[in-house]
């Protein structure tokens, strides 16, 4: 099983949904500046690794904008040389993971949740009772899960497990210029997630955040 690399990185540039937009730009500049350290090709990672997600994050009781990083495996991060990043620089944090999924059950909170395509969400739409949304909801939860695992290549000791999903108000959040569906969610699973990553399909710009649910005990 190979261990799994997350690094956060709180940069000084002031965030909010509406403006996430326009603080990736901001940072895409800072990393095109001179001395900015290990070259980007058009569509790759910013630092060579396996994948990245923006998010909105909370530094000094303020949002900002936050770089979450993935490496799998033995895999280095870049090191940040460039003197725009280093000024733009608030906190930057690494955890390393060496996890599965089984028999302990974890809850977490999920929000702005965009898992539909527009066929499936006139599927929603058009479901009789809410008992048939929240399980078109599941049904959609349990493939990102699922996917969630595949990438971070943890191998499962059981079953992938989702219950006890509880769901909030519709609301419209903005992904690629089109407000699509979005929800917020409680659920519990089998599978462990590392705060902050994301799911659904606005996790790369900072939709689908995935907090673990505070007080509860895990079994």
């Amino acid at each position: 099983m190979s261990p799994l690399f997350v690094r956060q990185t709180h940069w000084n540039i002031p965030c909010t949904q509406a403006t996430l937009a326009a603080g990736i730009q901001t940072l895409e500049k800072a990393l095109n500046a001179p001395g900015r350290g290990t070259p980007t090709a058009a569509g790759s990672s910013f630092f060579a690794n396996d994948w990245q997600e923006f998010k909105i994050g909370t530094y000094a009781g303020r949002q900002v904008l936050m770089l979450m990083e993935v490496c799998l495996g033995q895999a280095a991060f870049s090191p940040i040389t460039s003197l725009a990043l280093k000024n733009l620089l608030l906190r930057q944090r690494e955890h390393r993971f060496q996890a599965d999924y089984g028999k302990k059950k974890y809850t977490y909170l999920l929000f702005g949740y965009t898992p539909f395509r527009s066929q499936a969400y006139t599927s929603y739409q058009q479901a009789r009772s809410l008992a048939d949304k929240n399980a078109l909801l599941q049904s959609h939860l349990l493939f990102h899960l699922s996917e969630l695992a595949d990438r971070m290549n943890w191998p499962a000791r059981e079953p992938l497990t989702l219950d006890q999903l509880r769901v909030g108000k519709e609301k419209k959040s903005r992904l690629g210029g089109i407000f699509q569906a979005s929800f917020d969610l409680q659920f519990r699973t089998n599978l462990f997630i590392p705060e902050f990553l994301g799911l659904g399909r606005g996790a790369q710009l900072g939709l689908g955040v995935v907090r673990p649910l505070r007080g509860v005990r895990q079994k």
